[in-house]
């Protein structure tokens, strides 16, 4: 006698029983079940169903088995199809993705002129600075270190070997590494897989894992001891100047998804540590340029750049933001009228290129936004600076048509308020002659 087909399915309310149903058969049976249960029948009941409405149910289970096939095909491919498309293209600063940052050749002579001191520059912080540092203030404090178990240091040991190896974005990550940004010492154990020995692969799958579901200190921390420096490192290490696609997606994924963790965790310390090469500004701005920032971000972002000493990246980067053409604050507005763009030209010699189209741009966008003053004192500096005649030309003609409209607005407000005047006045004597009549 064979093994009865019908299973038990087992919880805390009821205790149903069922019979598989089989394609093949034109009937089912449906047996007693509890109370609670829908198919409370009787034994001897068969419920029968012609080949018509067997044919459509075989049709409808093809159909869902077809789309959950194709839903998983597509989460599978996903990332791997964008990374094999970036592949195709060259991702640096001189390749054509990178044409609206292309250095004009007058301003190659003026990189090492507008560079940085060595007294200046600021070293990034690293994430072994931040562990030693721990460590340090633990022992100032007579606290005592935590011991980290030598299993534990080994598994994580090991998967850092793997993270050095992996060459796949579909590959599966172990589960110990998915637990990482869970735990309250996440930066030690994440010191334990030596990121910087990470392939870019490596760097795109972790990237992803602290970006859902992590605290916002933990994945500005990420963007700030991790990701900038691998995509540093990348670049350097390449005699060309490229980024790693993979690399390069991972930064589109963290600036679409965390705006503002992304420029407080990555673009401010570059900026502070005035070491921001040519070749990363232009690759920076292009990820920029290519991703939906809120417009509160570039504000925030601008004003950062306004304070910084006045260096070719420095010129990339506010064009780019510029060039967004985002509604911005008036302060935002007001500060790099009259100490970007007015207080650079004092204390520079020779602006570059790149110095005037960004203000061609900020002119044309925001000077319906400007005050009179504004626009008279970017007037003056223009007429001022040394002539680049095409484009200083174009400036000059936007502000004085600016100050003409805004000029003939005053005129027009004037008009009205005077028109309205006498309508009042002659509607006031109709009647007075009435009541006086």
């Amino acid at each position: 006698m064979g093994k009865d087909s019908t299973r038990n399915l087992l919880n805390n309310n009821t205790t149903r029983l069922y019979c598989p149903w089989q394609p093949n058969e034109n009937k089912t049976w449906a047996k007693k079940s509890h109370k609670f249960g829908l198919l409370s029948k009787d034994d001897d009941f068969e419920a029968y169903i012609d080949e018509d409405m067997t044919k459509t149910i075989l049709r409808i289970e093809q159909e869902q088995l077809e789309k959950i096939e194709r839903l998983r095909e597509e989460d599978s491919v996903d990332d791997g199809l964008i990374l094999r498309q970036a592949q195709k293209l060259d991702i640096h600063s001189s390749s054509k993705i990178h044409q609206f940052f292309k250095i004009p050749p007058s301003d190659h002579d003026l990189i090492e002129t507008l560079s940085v001191p060595q007294k200046q520059l600021k070293p990034l912080i690293t994430l072994e600075q931040i562990i030693l540092s721990k460590e340090a203030f633990k022992k100032d404090n007579n606290q005592s270190l935590p011991a980290t178990n030598s299993q534990v240091i080994q598994i994580y040991k090991k998967i850092g070997c793997s993270l050095a190896r992996l060459q796949s974005t579909n590959s599966r990550l172990p589960k110990a590494l998915k637990i990482i940004p869970s735990l309250s010492n996440w930066d030690e154990i994440l010191f334990l897989t030596n990121p910087l020995s990470w392939t870019p692969q490596a760097t795109f799958e972790v990237t992803r894992l602290f970006l859902t579901n992590v605290k916002a200190t933990q994945t500005k921390q990420y963007f700030q001891l991790v990701l900038l420096h691998a995509i540093r490192s990348n670049i350097r290490s390449n005699p060309q100047e490229k980024l790693d696609p993979a690399l390069f997606i991972s930064l589109k994924k963290a600036l679409a998804c965390n705006p503002a963790l992304f420029i407080k965790g990555l673009l401010f310390p570059l900026f502070e540590s005035n070491s921001c090469t040519v070749s990363e500004a232009c690759i920076l701005a292009n990820v920029i340029a290519q991703t939906k920032i809120p417009a509160l971000q570039s504000a925030t972002a601008l004003l950062k750049l306004s304070e910084q000493l006045f260096t070719l990246p420095t010129c990339i980067f506010v064009q780019i933001f510029i060039e967004k053409r985002q509604a911005l604050p008036y302060r935002v507005v007001d500060i790099l009228s009259f100490k970007y763009f007015c207080q650079r030209e004092e204390a520079i010699k020779q602006l570059p290129l790149m110095w005037y189209q960004s203000l061609y741009v900020f002119t044309r966008s925001y000077s319906i936004d400007m005050v009179p003053t504004q626009k008279r004192a970017l007037l003056t500096l223009i007429q001022r600076v040394t002539k680049n005649d095409e484009i200083s030309f174009a400036i000059e003609n936007t502000i004085k048509s600016a100050i003409k409209s805004n000029e003939e607005e005053l005129e027009t407000d004037d008009s009205d308020d005077t028109i309205v005047y006498n309508d009042d006045t002659n509607s006031n004597n109709t009647a007075d002659g009435m009541l006086i009549d």
